[in-house]
């Protein structure tokens, strides 16, 4: 599986009742300093509910409960949940591209990352077939051309947990909130 784009994967009713919760106003969100840990990448809040399989102290059990209610995930049944956190990305001024990664690790056998889109927003998700020809230092990739996925209220992304890709920052809207969850076997 390279990736699949599945558009209002639940019911409106239900993409409306997250946006309500987690883009609300009082939600809470931690600083995060990175994107992604270990490389150069920019700063996000993020709400965490399982990190390396546990339960996040950030995350609140009932609200955990609903999502897992309303995103009917087969892998819920099936795989170890290794991580569940929603991120938000806010309109900055660079315009680098972050620095592309996987979810995963090869020791895992088989693993699927979905991403949930909270509401529609622009910074795409970026992803490529391969990595090889990432040149950091000029930001570019030399050989492949990333497939582009927009953020829209109510779309999955599911990709294996190998699959390179990167978030991108708004630039048009004030914000980006996606839902990251990693199930591993």
């Amino acid at each position: 599986m390279y990736y699949e784009v599945i558009d209002d994967f639940i019911p409106k009713i239900d993409q409306d009742r997250i946006l309500n919760i987690i883009g609300e106003e009082n939600f809470p969100w931690a600083y995060n300093h990175c994107t992604i840990y270990g490389v150069n990448s920019k700063p996000q809040m993020v709400h965490s509910f399982v990190h390396d399989g546990k339960f996040d102290f950030m995350g609140d059990q009932n609200l955990f409960q609903f999502i897992k209610g309303v995103l009917p995930f087969p892998e819920w049944d099936t795989h170890k949940l290794l991580r569940c956190k929603f991120n938000l990305n806010l309109a900055l001024r660079d315009t680098k591209i972050i620095t592309p990664h996987v979810d995963g690790t090869s020791q895992f056998k088989d693993g699927v990352v979905y991403l949930y889109y909270v509401e529609d927003s622009d910074g795409p998700t970026r992803i490529w077939p391969s990595i090889d020809d990432w040149n950091e230092e000029k930001n570019i990739i030399k050989k492949f051309f990333p497939a582009k996925v927009q953020p829209k209220k109510g779309r999955i992304v599911k990709m294996s947990h190998l699959t390179w890709h990167t978030s991108d920052i708004p630039r048009k809207f004030k914000r980006r909130i996606v839902g990251n969850f990693l199930f591993v076997k």
